[in-house]
């Protein structure tokens, strides 16, 4: 097995840029919801409207791109634990769940530099060391 040093250092990058993508996704998702208060604010709950197809796109895009922001406020302290328990070589599962949805793009406003850092995080969690490493700090 390769020294703790080694391995640490191997994990530091990845699950950092777990904890700025988590930061990331939980800026832009406060944004999003603020972004729609405001909008309710200054437009009122009721907007003018030529026809029932207009209005059915303007509830489905209000609907799905503030679910998404949620969805993505709701993720980013999951993405974020799950970097730092990588970083401290706690937890390998939520380590990998947090790679997971960093990658994923309705839970991440962020995918674009989330999906390069969940796979590079992926790649370091799938070596056997690493396991190995995570069952001993898990033990101690």
């Amino acid at each position: 097995m390769a020294p703790p040093d080694l391995i640490q250092q191997e994990l530091k990058g990845p699950a950092i840029g777990l904890i700025v993508t988590g930061s990331l996704n939980a800026m832009a998702g406060v944004l999003v919801l603020l972004s729609g208060v405001f909008r309710l604010i200054v437009e009122g709950p009721t907007a003018g409207f030529a026809d029932d197809a207009e209005r059915l796109g303007y509830v489905i895009g209000t609907v799905a791109g503030y679910g998404a922001g949620a969805l993505s406020l709701c993720a980013a302290p999951v993405i974020i634990f799950g970097g730092v328990a990588m970083l401290r070589g706690k937890s390998l599962t939520f380590a990998r769940s947090a790679a997971i949805l960093a990658m994923i793009p309705i839970t991440s406003c962020c995918c674009i530099g989330g999906i390069p850092i969940g796979i590079w995080a992926l790649q370091s969690l799938r070596k056997p060391e690493i396991a190995a490493y995570f069952q001993q700090q898990r033990m101690s």
